[in-house]
């Protein structure tokens, strides 16, 4: 069981096409979470207006 386990790791390290984008999820994420520590959750933002919405909106279609 210990032989086939370890097998199939080094298959997985072998393809960083499986493993890679797990890798750069998880450097994202402690980047993010590193922020928040050190700066603080960030501030909330004053509304942009209708405008903005719309325009939102309409590259959403």
């Amino acid at each position: 069981m210990y032989r086939f386990i370890t097998q199939r790791f080094a298959e997985l390290l072998a393809k960083p096409s499986a493993w890679g984008p797990i890798a750069l999820s998880l450097v994202v994420l402690a980047v993010m979470l590193t922020s928040i520590v050190v700066f603080g959750p960030p501030a909330p933002q004053p509304d942009e207006g209708t405008a903005a919405h719309l325009f939102q909106i309409w590259l959403g279609l």
